[in-house]
């Protein structure tokens, strides 16, 4: 942010240069908590014996140019999150896939602490990933293991209830947990029908969570949404499969013994 001590300097090297300042960007707080970002030119002017007698300056407002070219530097970072994360996707097995991307997910945001869960057959929140201090609190499932909706209590879980983003950029909320949790996004994801399917949690940022934040959050998860109900629906249906397989080899073994025990049955007749 620019200060009246910056624009004396600039005033000042115009003086003693007697060259122009052409189109310097400033920025300017204004106390409403808006902001406002001004293109600057400032020239000389001098007397007829070429001495400098003042100064003469335009401003330009280019705050709407500055914001679009903020949007266009976030979609191309998330862009690149996305294909990265899609990537994840298509090459990783499930056995280290939701670890690799909530790790992916953090190192983006510059924190140390993670959760991703999605919601199994009856309804619980199953952990698929955890890191740092969400790994150890007791609010959230370990890994592989289920919460039932009747035990989702506690702010890290409210997402699930308000079916919005929760923020906590303070400690005061996790007062009892240990380790201690500091900055906490609580991400809900949903399917394409807007159905409950998930939950994404990241916690102890190095600065506080901003909105671009979240908006970087909740865009990811509505990615990821229906990739995450892809690989979940084929990772349910090899499970039916294998327990399909398992009772079709009981079944066989069964038979099998069953032949056995008539044969035996028919041999000591003879």
């Amino acid at each position: 942010e620019e200060t009246a001590a910056d624009y004396y300097v600039d005033e000042q090297r115009i003086i003693e240069s007697k060259k122009a300042l052409i189109n310097k960007e400033e920025f300017k707080a204004i106390k409403n908590g808006d902001s406002r970002w001004t293109l600057t030119t400032k020239v000389p002017l001098e007397d007829g014996n070429g001495e400098i007698i003042g100064i003469a300056g335009i401003n330009r407002d280019i705050t709407d140019l500055k914001k679009q070219e903020q949007e266009i530097v976030k979609s191309r970072y998330l862009l690149a999150v996305k294909n990265k994360i899609a990537n994840l996707f298509l090459t990783t097995n499930t056995e280290v896939l939701f670890i690799k991307v909530l790790m992916a997910i953090l190192d983006e945001l510059d924190s140390s602490s993670g959760f991703i869960g999605f919601l199994d057959e009856e309804g619980g929140l199953q952990c698929a990933a955890s890191h740092g201090s969400l790994s150890n609190t007791k609010i959230l499932p370990e890994v592989n293991n289920s919460l039932p909706p009747g035990s989702w209590d506690g702010p890290l879980l409210n997402a699930l209830h308000t079916r919005k983003t929760e923020l906590f950029n303070s400690s005061n909320h996790f007062i009892e947990e240990k380790p201690k949790l500091k900055n906490v996004i609580s991400v809900p994801i949903f399917t394409i029908e807007n159905q409950l399917l998930g939950l994404l949690v990241v916690a102890n940022k190095n600065n506080n969570f901003i909105q671009m934040d979240i908006t970087f959050l909740e865009d990811l998860c509505s990615y990821i949404s229906p990739i995450l109900t892809a690989r979940l629906n084929e990772e349910r249906v090899k499970i039916q499969q294998d327990k399909t397989n398992a009772k079709l080899i009981i079944a066989k073994e069964q038979t099998e013994q069953s032949d056995k025990l008539k044969s035996a049955f028919l041999l000591n007749l003879s």
